[in-house]
């Protein structure tokens, strides 16, 4: 089951944001958090805001458990 979240309007260069989001893609989104708390780049905040939501949506929303998440797409 897809479940997306997105996040607009951050002032920030899409290619620092992909130096971040490629750091973390082969990470569960669990693992991933914990990855970004360390990262020192300025992109790490608004894409670890972004991941919370998604997993708050799948758990919320769609009944999923959250130790079954995984990356299929993050851009």
């Amino acid at each position: 089951m897809l479940v997306k979240a997105e996040q607009k309007y951050i002032r920030i260069s899409p290619r620092k944001v992909k130096l971040v989001t490629q750091a973390i893609k082969h990470l569960s989104p669990r693992e991933a958090l914990d990855h970004l708390k360390f990262l020192n780049k300025r992109a790490a905040v608004p894409v670890a805001k972004t991941i919370k939501q998604a997993i708050a949506n799948a758990v919320n929303n769609k009944g999923l458990k959250e130790e079954e998440l995984k990356f299929s797409n993050i851009n």
